[in-house]
C-alpha cells in the first residue's frame, strides 16, 4: 500500500510497523529538525524509514541520515522507500541502535521504540558524552507504567513511584524527564526539556543537551518529590527529608516521585516551532498549532488541577468561569493540553476553592 505523508511517499509492508495515528508526532519531529538546524540525524527505530526520509527531504540543513533498525525486513523496506523517493544522504544500518550509538555521534537522535524507551537511555548518554551539545527526542508508549497503573514496573524501569491520582499524564512526563536527567548527569551532561507532549497513547519529549557539571547540578536540584493530600487535594514539591504534613488541613500527605519540577517547555523554541508549522502547512496543521499554542500558554510555574476532583461534592464550575475568577484574583490560570477541565495555575487549592 502506498502512503503519502509530508513530502514523501512510502510503501508499507506486512511485518514492518507504520502507525498513521503518529503523523502529528512525525510532523513535529521534522519541524524540530529544521528549527534546530540539524546536520547529522539518526532515526533509531526506523521501521519503514518515513522519519528518516522526511528529515532529509523536508529540511535543507540535514546533510546525512542514519536509518537504524534491528529487523532485516525493515531495512529492506527502507532501502526500497529511499529508491521510491530518489533520496540521497541516507544510510541504512541493520543493527541495534544501542551498539550504533556507542560507535557514532549525531547532532540529533530520535528514539521511538515499541513500548518503553528506558533501555536506550544509557547508550544515548554515552553517545552525547563525546559532544559539547546536541539534541534528541524520546517517545514512550508504555503509558500504563509511567501513569501509575503499573507502579512496580515504573519503579524498575524509571526509578520512580508514580502519582496514580490526578494529572497522571503530566506526572508521567516529569518521571520520564527526571530519569533521563539522572542518567545523563553521570556523564556531566545537562539535559533540558524543550518540548514535552502527552498526545493520545504516547508521551514525547525533545531535549537539549549541554556538557556542563554546573548545569547538571542546577537540573538535578529541580528533581523533587511530590507530596499530595488525598483529603483536601493540596500538593507541593518537596526535597528528600522534608516533612509531608499538609499545612492546609494537617492530614498526612502521600509522597511520590522523584519528578522533574521545572518547566516542561522552552517558550522560545515553541515560538519557532509555531512559525515553522505555519510555514509547512501540514494537513494536521490546525491541530498542531492548537497544541503548541496551548503548551506555550501553560508554560509557567504552577500545578495542574482537575476541576472534577477538586470540586467533588460541590458545584463544579465551568472551566472558563474558574479561569476568569482566578484571573480576577491576579493569578495565572489556563486550560491545559491534557483535558479541557484540567487547569494549570499558580493559585493554591485554598485559593481555587475560595468562595
Amino acid at each position: 500500500m502506498m502512503i503519502t505523508e509530508g513530502s514523501v511517499r512510502i510503501a508499507s509492508a506486512d511485518g514492518v510497523f507504520y502507525n498513521p495515528k503518529m503523523e502529528l508526532n512525525r510532523d513535529l519531529l521534522s519541524a524540530a529538525v529544521g528549527v534546530l538546524g540539524v546536520k547529522e540525524f539518526c532515526d533509531g527505530h526506523s521501521a519503514t524509514g518515513i522519519k528518516a526520509l522526511r528529515a532529509i527531504l523536508e529540511n535543507d540543513c540535514v546533510e546525512s541520515v542514519d536509518a537504524v533498525d534491528l529487523s532485516k525486513r525493515a531495512c529492506a523496506i527502507i532501502e526500497s522507500n529511499i529508491g521510491l523517493n530518489n533520496a540521497k544522504g541516507i544510510t541504512v544500518i541493520n543493527d541495534d541502535i544501542r551498539r550504533v550509538l556507542m560507535e557514532k555521534k549525531y547532532d540529533f537522535v530520535e528514539i521511538d521504540p515499541f513500548g518503553t524507551p528506558a533501555p536506550y537511555f544509557a547508550s544515548l548518554a554515552e553517545s552525547f558524552s563525546w559532544r559539547k551539545s546536541g539534541h534528541f527526542s524520546v517517545t514512550a508508549t508504555d503509558t500504563a507504567v509511567l501513569c501509575g497503573a503499573e507502579a512496580k514496573a515504573c519503579k524498575r524501569m524509571y526509578g520512580s513511584v508514580p502519582f496514580h491520582n490526578e494529572i497522571v499524564h503530566e506526572s508521567a512526563l516529569r518521571i520520564l524527564i527526571a530519569r533521563i536527567q539522572s542518567i545523563f548527569a553521570e556523564k556531566n551532561l545537562a539535559v533540558t526539556p524543550i518540548l514535552s507532549i502527552s498526545h493520545r497513547h504516547y508521551l514525547k519529549v525533545f531535549f537539549a543537551v549541554t556538557k556542563s557539571a554546573v548545569l547538571c547540578d542546577k537540573s538535578l536540584a529541580e528533581i523533587k518529590f511530590m507530596a499530595y493530600c488525598e483529603k483536601c487535594k493540596h500538593r507541593k514539591y518537596i526535597k528528600p527529608g522534608d516533612g509531608s504534613t499538609c499545612e492546609l488541613c494537617t492530614s498526612r500527605m502521600i509522597v511520590t516521585g522523584p519528578f522533574w519540577s521545572g518547566l516542561l517547555q522552552d517558550s522560545e523554541f515553541l515560538e519557532k516551532m509555531i512559525a515553522e508549522i505555519e510555514k509547512r502547512q501540514y494537513k494536521n496543521m490546525k491541530e498542531e498549532l492548537k497544541l503548541l499554542n496551548t503548551l506555550k500558554d501553560e508554560n509557567f510555574d504552577g500545578f495542574c488541577f482537575e476541576l472534577h476532583t477538586l470540586f467533588k461534592g460541590k458545584t463544579i464550575p465551568k472551566t472558563i468561569d474558574a479561569l476568569d475568577r482566578l484571573h480576577s484574583m491576579g493569578f495565572k490560570a489556563v486550560s491545559t493540553s491534557y483535558k479541557n477541565w484540567i487547569i494549570r495555575t499558580n493559585a493554591s487549592v485554598k485559593e481555587i476553592l475560595e468562595e
